[in-house]
């Protein structure tokens, strides 16, 4: 006789998954260094290469992006936040999460997220834009070395003398048009009005809470709330097992935050703040040339 026909077992369903990408440091262009990872940067296509894995994963149902970074490269920066905005557009909810500090450009990949959570002692904010020049003609001077050049054309700046009165109208109108920018992004990521965003821009820094009361984030928390966050916006109901995977392209300890504390304190975000802006500087052109950096423009 015919034999009864078995069905197989439904496979079982994968584990929803929130993907943790991680940007931890200073934002740089994808041509700034080689070694990159030994120096604390962060480049687009790193953090493009963890996004578009996170997309194509079947099992990743939201991206938890974790941010830890003063800024630096504003059109790193703004290629960063395209991105996010793709992955949002893919159809998987993007929730930023702010650890120590998560100040201009990194702000600015903040806002491209469907929402933001900071500590109430984060240092975030700085929507603004600084343009620095280097003069190296005292120095050039005392060392007995005299530069003469030829130049085709419009005069370009030279790091052997100063800026012309028309050359910094023209550095004063690129910040310009990078705050606008910058500005116009936070408007819209955050719906906010162009008079609001105005008022609360101009480089000021914010902690975590007062970014709260100004609209600038939008709850208040550490990595937990974040995740927990990520996992609703993704429509996993309340309770259910959800596994946690470290995307990042250079991963940065962030899981092990989980068994941290949620709250950053202050002093310590502040002074992290101010040692990693001093510290890319001096790397930059050492500490002899560091008092002929001058900052000419900023927005």
């Amino acid at each position: 006789g015919a034999e009864a026909a078995t069905e197989a077992p439904a496979a079982p369903a994968a584990t929803p998954t929130v993907a943790i990408v991680t940007v931890a440091g200073t934002i740089a262009r994808d041509s700034a260094k080689p070694n990159r990872a030994a120096e604390g940067m962060v480049t687009p296509s790193e953090v493009r290469s963890a996004l578009r894995r996170a997309e194509k994963d079947p099992s990743v149902r939201a991206v938890l992006l974790r941010i830890d970074s003063t800024g630096g490269d504003a059109l790193a920066a703004a290629a960063i936040w395209r991105d996010v905005q793709l992955t949002r557009r893919s159809g998987k909810p993007v929730v930023a999460s702010l650890g120590t500090y998560a100040a201009s450009g990194g702000y600015m990949i903040a806002t491209a997220a469907d929402v933001i959570v900071a500590q109430p002692g984060t240092v975030t904010g700085s929507i603004g834009v600084l343009v620095a020049k280097l003069d190296l003609s005292r120095w050039l001077r005392r060392q007995g070395i005299y530069v003469h050049e030829l130049a085709a054309g419009a005069e370009q700046p030279s790091f052997s003398r100063g800026l012309t009165r028309a050359q910094r109208r023209q550095v004063e109108a690129m910040a310009g048009e990078g705050y606008d920018d910058f500005c116009a992004k936070v408007e819209s990521g955050r719906a906010l009005s162009r008079r609001h965003v105005r008022r609360h821009a101009r480089g000021r820094v914010w902690t975590g809470e007062q970014a709260w009361r100004r609209g600038l984030v939008d709850e208040l928390g550490g990595i937990h709330v974040a995740l927990s966050l990520a996992a609703a916006r993704a429509g996993v109901e309340s309770g259910a097992k959800v596994r946690h995977v470290d995307f990042a392209a250079k991963p940065a300890g962030v899981l092990g935050a989980l068994g941290g504390k949620d709250d950053a304190p202050l002093g310590a975000a502040i002074g992290a703040l101010s040692a990693a802006l001093g510290s890319a500087l001096l790397s930059a052109i050492g500490p002899e040339l560091y008092p002929a950096l001058h900052a000419v423009a900023m927005a």
